[in-house]
């Protein structure tokens, strides 16, 4: 069955996922569909939290790692510097895993 999925989530899922949802049917594509773009985090937003409101960790699951953050002042700002980096990379990575995760979900059930 072909590839349903809109091109723009496409192009940010790992290669192991996309050749697994070919073999999906439409329906359990589109279960896909629905359950990525609810717990898909935008890259763009997480970068601006990172600037001037530094909770991204937490949107991102590492609750721990946003609590050492916080209180260590962002490490008296030069973790808070670095971090506006690390972000993009981050935020790829839970989508991935997030992919991943909702992917297992669905051939199970």
């Amino acid at each position: 069955m072909a590839l349903e999925i809109p091109r723009d989530i496409e192009k940010t899922l790992p290669p192991r996922v996309r050749t697994d949802l070919a073999a999906f049917s439409s329906k359990q594509q589109q279960t896909f569909v629905d359950l990525y773009k609810k717990r898909e985090r935008n890259k763009t937003i997480m970068i601006i939290l990172s600037i001037f409101f530094p909770i991204q960790m937490f949107f991102l699951g590492k609750v721990g790692l946003g609590i050492i953050f916080w209180l260590t002042l962002g490490g008296l700002g030069i973790w808070w510097f670095v971090e506006i980096f690390l972000t993009a990379g981050r935020t790829d990575s839970y989508n991935s895993n997030m992919a991943e995760e909702i992917l297992a979900d669905i051939k199970v059930s």
